[in-house]
């Protein structure tokens, strides 16, 4: 028996991209894109009798907070090509670690410290950004700061002259004993060059 072709097919907020496989219980899964920007496996049955219509992420009833809406836009310049921001991000290679390809992970990780800076700083100063401009999201590697802070962020130089020497920030980093993460975020905090390449400790937000 020809199996239905159901790639294209649209149910609640899924689309089917593709056929994947058929399952050892005889089952065929078929790929499928949420408008989450996740990829699931999901059986035939469910999707042509509409008992699945989101990857699940429905079921956390937060797919309209702001808190969503940053995770669902850091996936989508890292993933959809179609993205206005893709060639920035995901065509560069940067990517979310495995486990905040899932926005209940992420919701773990990240919601208490999003909460705090929102307090601080209001909804709409609250943006998520990476330390490590090279590399991608991640819990070592990300945030929240500011507009300006992000904005300052991006226009820190990758070479440093301090007391008439010019390094890598990478060298910079070495030399003081601590990661290039935590320089480059003394540098878009504000810190003078002085305090950023003296301090031992990093100072808290």
């Amino acid at each position: 028996m020809k199996r239905r072709d159901l790639t294209g097919m649209k149910v609640g907020k899924l689309t089917v991209t593709g056929f994947s496989h058929k399952a050892d219980n005889g089952n065929l899964m078929w790929n499928v894109l949420c408008k989450c920007s996740k990829e699931v496996k999901i059986w035939s049955g469910h999707l042509m009798h509409g008992h699945r219509k989101s990857c699940g992420c429905m079921k956390h009833g937060m797919a309209h907070t702001p808190f969503y809406v940053r995770w669902h836009k850091m996936n989508l310049r890292c993933y959809n090509v179609k993205n206005k921001d893709f060639n920035r991000y995901g065509a560069k290679g940067i990517t979310t670690s495995e486990r905040w390809k899932d926005f209940v992970s992420f919701k773990e990780d990240m919601f208490d410290s999003f909460n705090k800076h929102v307090e601080k700083y209001g909804m709409s100063d609250t943006t998520i950004e990476r330390l490590d401009n090279s590399k991608g999201y991640c819990i070592e590697n990300v945030t929240w700061g500011t507009r300006l802070e992000q904005s300052r962020n991006r226009s820190i130089s990758k070479n440093i002259t301090y007391g008439g020497v010019t390094k890598h920030i990478t060298e910079w980093a070495q030399d003081i004993g601590i990661s290039y993460g935590a320089l480059k975020q003394r540098l878009h905090k504000g810190w003078t060059l002085e305090e950023a390449l003296n301090k031992e400790v990093l100072r808290r937000i």
